[in-house]
C-alpha cells in the first residue's frame, strides 16, 4: 500500500469507530433512518433505544440530546436547537448489552440543516449507513466508515482502500472547504498528515464550532505527543501558541487537555508545562467562568498542583527548610554551597518515605543498593520520614545502614508537626518521592525512582 498503510487506516478508525456528534446556530433537525434491512437480520428489534450523543471537545454526552423507540421500520430522531458539531448514532438493545454506534454525522451549517435520510444496513458485525438525502459531506462520510469497515472485514485490501480513501478526500475538498468533515479530511487523509508542520497548520482551533467535535482535540494530542521529547521550554511555547490561536470558547478547553497530558508526563520536568499553563490560562481567570466550567473539584485539583509543585521544578532553586535528626539538632537544606570549592563538587538527594507504604517498602532496599555500589560525584542523602512514629523511623533509619560508601553521607530527618511545610514546597502529597539537586541547591532530577535516579547519576557524572 503506497500512502495508505494499516496504521493509517486504524488512525482513522479510532477517529470514528466508537462515538462522535456534533453543534451550532438555532433550529430543529430531523434525522430519518429506514432499518428495515438492520431489522430483518436482527440487527436492530422492536423495543430497541436509538439515541443521538454530542461531544464536547472529545467528551461524549451521557444523555441523549434525542431519542427514540424501534416501533417499526422507520424511526425519526429530532434535535431542538442542533448546533454545528460532530454526533453519533447509538444502539441500545432491550435485552441488554453493549451500546452499539450506529452512524455518524456532522452539523457543519445548522442554518441550512434541517433534515436527512438514511438507509442502515448490518453486515460483518457492523453497522453500514447509506446517504438517501442530507448534506453531502455525511454522504462522503458514510462512504469513508463504510471503506473503514470493509478494509478491517477484509472485504477489500489495500490498493481498493488507498484509491477509496483518495477519492473521499478529492471530493471533500471540492464539495465544501468549510464543512467539518473537510478540516477532519485534511488532518487524517492528507498524505503530509505525517508531518507535525503541516498538522500544526491545519488545525482549526479558529473555528469555534470544532468545540463540539471529537476529532479536533484527538489531533491536538497527537500533535503535543509527538513532539514530547522537544526541551520543557520549547514544549511551554508550542502549548502557549495552540492557546492563543484559539477561538476564545476553546482556549479553557485546550489549556485543560494540555494540563492533563503533562501534569504526570513520562519524561521527568514536563509536568512543569502543566504547571505554566494552568497557572496563566486556568487560575487567571478573575470572572469565575472557568471555575463554573470546570466545576469546583477539578478547578481545585488544578489549584493544588500547581501549589504542590512550583515550588520544585527542574532549574529552581530548591526550597530552604529546616528539619531535626534524631538529637533534635536542625539541618537546613539544601546546603547552597555560596563558599562550596567548585573543585569538590557534591549532590544533594532528598528521599521522602514512610514505613506503611508499599512503595516505599519496595523502593527504600533498592535506593541503599543502589548508594552502597555508587562510584562518583560524592552524594549526601536527606532520608526524610514523614511518618508520625517515632519507633517507625528509628526502624526505617536502620534499614539505610548498610551503606558503608564513604562517598555517601546519609542524614536521617524527621518533622512530624511538619512545620518545614516540606509537603507545599516539595510537592509530598505521596511518597516515595526523590529530588536531586546539586551543591548550590539547584534542582537537577525530581520524581526519580532509583532507575531514573541512576541514569541521571550516570549522566551527571559522565559529563
Amino acid at each position: 500500500m503506497e500512502r495508505w498503510s494499516y496504521i493509517s487506516l486504524l488512525f482513522v478508525a479510532l477517529l470514528f469507530g466508537s462515538t462522535q456528534q456534533l453543534r451550532s446556530a438555532e433550529g430543529a433537525f430531523r434525522l430519518r433512518l429506514n432499518c428495515k434491512a438492520a431489522i430483518e437480520c436482527g440487527a436492530i428489534s422492536k423495543g430497541d433505544t436509538i439515541a443521538i450523543k454530542g461531544f464536547t471537545w472529545g467528551e461524549l454526552s451521557t444523555a441523549p440530546l434525542s431519542y427514540g423507540i424501534v416501533k417499526g421500520r422507520s424511526i425519526i430522531l429530532t434535535l431542538q436547537n442542533a448546533k454545528c458539531g460532530e454526533y453519533v448514532v447509538e444502539l441500545r438493545k432491550r435485552a441488554g448489552g453493549r451500546v452499539r454506534n450506529v452512524m455518524e454525522f456532522f452539523v457543519s451549517d445548522a442554518e441550512s440543516h434541517r433534515e436527512e435520510r438514511y438507509a442502515i444496513s448490518y453486515k460483518n458485525d457492523a453497522f453500514y449507513a447509506q446517504a438517501l438525502e442530507g448534506a453531502a459531506e455525511n454522504g462522503l462520510l458514510a462512504e469513508l466508515n463504510a471503506s473503514i469497515r470493509d478494509f478491517s472485514a477484509g472485504i477489500i485490501g489495500n490498493k481498493e482502500a488507498k484509491e477509496a480513501l483518495d477519492s473521499i478526500y478529492s471530493k471533500a475538498l471540492a464539495s465544501d472547504s468549510s464543512a467539518l468533515f473537510t478540516s477532519l479530511c485534511r488532518l487524517s487523509l492528507d498524505n503530509r498528515c505525517r508531518s507535525v508542520r503541516y498538522i500544526r497548520s491545519v488545525l482549526p482551533l479558529e473555528d469555534p464550532r470544532v468545540l463540539y467535535t471529537n476529532f479536533v482535540k484527538s489531533s491536538v494530542e497527537s500533535y503535543l505527543k509527538s513532539l514530547e521529547r522537544n526541551s520543557t521550554e520549547a514544549l511551554t511555547f508550542i502549548a502557549e501558541d495552540l492557546v492563543q490561536s484559539a477561538h476564545s470558547t476553546l482556549k479553557p478547553y485546550i489549556a485543560l487537555q494540555i494540563f492533563n497530558l503533562f501534569k504526570e508526563a513520562e519524561i521527568m520536568g514536563q509536568e512543569a508545562v502543566a504547571v505554566e499553563i494552568a497557572k496563566r490560562y486556568l487560575l487567571n481567570d478573575k470572572s469565575g467562568g472557568i471555575e463554573e466550567m470546570l466545576g469546583y473539584e477539578t478547578y481545585f485539583g488544578i489549584m493544588a498542583f500547581v501549589q504542590m509543585n512550583e515550588h520544585s521544578l527542574i532549574g529552581m532553586q530548591a526550597p530552604q527548610i529546616e528539619l531535626p535528626d534524631s538529637l533534635g539538632c536542625l539541618h537546613s537544606i539544601p546546603e547552597c554551597g555560596e563558599g562550596a570549592d567548585e573543585a569538590s563538587p557534591f549532590l544533594q538527594l532528598f528521599y521522602f518515605y514512610t514505613s506503611n507504604c508499599s512503595s516505599c517498602r519496595a523502593t527504600t532496599p533498592l535506593l541503599a543498593e543502589l548508594l552502597q555500589r555508587y562510584s562518583g560525584i560524592p552524594i549526601k542523602i536527606y532520608a526524610i520520614f514523614t511518618g508520625s512514629s517515632r519507633g517507625e523511623w528509628m526502624s526505617e533509619c536502620a534499614k539505610f545502614s548498610l551503606i558503608k560508601n564513604p562517598l555517601v553521607e546519609r542524614i536521617d530527618l524527621w518533622d512530624p508537626e511538619v512545620e518545614s511545610n516540606f509537603p507545599l514546597l516539595y510537592g509530598v502529597i505521596s511518597t516515595p518521592q526523590m529530588l536531586l539537586t546539586t551543591d548550590k541547591g539547584i534542582i537537577v532530577g525530581r520524581r526519580l525512582t532509583p532507575k531514573s535516579l541512576e541514569q541521571l547519576l550516570e549522566a551527571i557524572n559522565e559529563n
